[in-house]
């Protein structure tokens, strides 16, 4: 038994590959949590703004474009944007 288990470890990091990468776990985490408050408003169990009901949907988007319009700011009113 030790050694089947030993060969399905060694076979699906071989597939994997290093799981290091934590930014993979956000898009899966936000679009069940997206799909599950869908799932929810429909049901009428939630009784949320079809805005905040899809924001995991287009919430990480919307937050990098705000992050990068910020540092493109900071940038030009420095002065280090010619």
């Amino acid at each position: 038994m030790a050694v089947r288990n030993k060969l399905c470890s060694v076979s699906r990091s071989a597939i994997l590959g290093p799981m290091n990468n934590q930014t993979v776990v956000v898009a899966p985490v936000a679009g069940l949590l997206g799909v599950a408050f869908v799932i929810l408003k429909l049901c009428k169990v939630i009784g949320w703004s079809w805005w905040w009901v899809t924001c995991p949907f287009w919430g990480p988007a919307a937050l990098a474009l705000v992050i990068f319009s910020v540092i493109l700011l900071v940038l030009a009113v420095k002065g280090m944007l010619a």
